[in-house]
């Protein structure tokens, strides 16, 4: 008797550890919605302006879809964005499929913790070359309302961005995981799709995976969020202006 008592519980340990040890990798594609941002810049760029409004429809008329990649297991996630090798370098800096995704920004989340950690390692900003950054994961609001993407049963979800703007966000309960793309994390399921005000984001593919699930670098220096974005809008106006 005992010995089969030993035998279940190595084979209960073996499972268990094999469970969670199981590493994913999540493709995800991000798409702008370019007639209705294009049209939107047409009706609200002052007259004034012609040089900003000619700058801005040209860099959204260019944008071509954007890869991200969602490492994760029951423990830690990490996404980063595929680099953009198809168009000019120049372009792919300010590409806002790129943008969106998150461009060069590297993001990592544990299980156990309401944050995600931002790694930014090729700053834009004066005298900083890397930092750390703290964001919370989207509040949402789950609605009783189902559908079947991607070959799966899908929960309707929403939240809204900086601007009121509502964003949509389907995610399915059938993957036993709480992170997804960026900062949409936090639901009771992988996230499938994203439709947001200027772009959406769409599942390509989801496969086990022998990549290892990054943890952030330490020794590296936090920088608040407000001080981030105050730093982030000073580098577009530099850049629109050129």
């Amino acid at each position: 008797m005992k010995i089969h008592l030993k035998l279940v519980l190595i084979l209960v340990i073996t499972f268990t550890s094999n469970a969670q040890n199981k590493n994913y990798q999540v493709i995800y594609e991000y798409t702008i919605k370019k007639e209705k941002i294009l049209n939107n810049l047409k009706k609200n760029t002052n007259p004034q302006n012609l040089n900003l409004l000619e700058k801005s429809m040209q860099i959204f008329s260019k944008s071509q879809p954007t890869e991200a990649v969602l490492l994760y297991n029951n423990e830690f996630s990490f996404y980063d964005v595929v680099e953009k090798l198809d168009i000019n370098d120049n372009y792919s800096k300010i590409d806002p499929s790129y943008r969106f995704a998150g461009a060069n920004l590297k993001y990592y989340k544990s299980n156990l913790e309401k944050e995600i950690i931002l790694y930014q390692n090729e700053s834009n900003f004066d005298k900083i070359k890397e930092y750390l950054t703290k964001y919370k994961c989207h509040s949402y609001k789950i609605k009783d309302i189902t559908e079947y993407i991607n070959g799966y049963n899908c929960m309707l979800a929403t939240t809204n961005d900086k601007a009121g703007n509502e964003i949509k966000i389907w995610f399915t309960p059938e993957i036993n995981t709480n992170f997804g793309p960026e900062k949409f994390c936090g639901l009771p399921g992988l996230i499938i799709s994203v439709d947001a005000y200027a772009y959406t984001i769409n599942l390509k593919k989801i496969k086990k995976t022998n990549k290892p699930v990054s943890k952030y670098p330490e020794n590296i220096t936090f920088i608040d969020s407000l001080t981030i974005e105050k730093l982030n809008g000073q580098h577009f106006n530099k850049v629109f202006k050129n």
